[in-house]
């Protein structure tokens, strides 16, 4: 999970960065539906899944928190395993009488040779039928039009134009959530599923075991 999810934040406008997490090891709550092993599904070919399973359990270090563990087989014949923090929480909205199930994700653990990054990534997740994991980014241009209309705080930096006069590949250069966990939470009570992408960026079929 934690190479897909590099992938997945390498798109076309830079990923939403949050300066203070959502949920942590103090504040987080357990979801048993996300407790098992999961394969991700090819979202272009339903048919291919990922050959190596995703197991999500229980922290033995810090009960309120999921712990992601997945193992990568390198050309050389060495194993690496790779673990990853997975505090969730829920977010009542207005909208809807179903809450958002997030994620917060340190930007850090998302990458092992940029142990040095900072600040977060909150992910919206739904569980269809206890089987269907669907993990949903939040979508950068809703929320750099937020911050820059003053209704979440935050830093919107607009790319500057090449000197050359052609079009920038992007419309930011960097997108951050400043805003509080109370002023965040009080944000997304308002906008709902409306400030994450509407398609599902990942997604993970789970295997019966029993």
């Amino acid at each position: 999970m934690v190479i897909l999810l590099l992938v997945v934040v390498a798109g076309c406008e830079p990923p939403v960065l949050v300066d203070h997490p959502l949920s942590d090891e103090k504040t987080a709550r357990i979801d048993d539906e996300l407790i098992g092993y999961w394969k991700q599904v090819d979202l272009d070919d339903e048919a291919d899944t990922h050959p190596v399973p995703m197991a999500i359990g229980r922290s033995k270090t810090h009960p309120r928190l999921h712990e992601g563990v997945h193992t990568e087989l390198a050309d050389d014949g060495q194993v690496t395993v790779h673990r990853l923090r997975i505090p969730t929480t829920t977010q009542e909205v207005d909208v809807s009488r179903t809450p958002l199930r997030l994620i917060t994700v340190a930007a850090r653990d998302l990458n092992p040779d940029e142990r040095e990054a900072k600040g977060y990534l909150v992910v919206r997740y739904e569980i269809q039928a206890g089987q269907r994991l669907k993990i949903f980014m939040m979508n950068s241009l809703a929320i750099a039009q937020a911050i820059e209309s003053n209704k979440l705080a935050g830093v919107a930096k607009r790319t500057k134009p090449p000197a050359d006069g052609s079009k920038p590949k992007t419309k930011y250069e960097e997108i951050r959530i400043t805003a509080n966990p109370a002023e965040l939470r009080a944000f997304l009570k308002k906008t709902g599923t409306s400030c994450f992408e509407k398609k599902q960026t990942l997604e993970f079929q789970k295997i019966v075991t029993d």
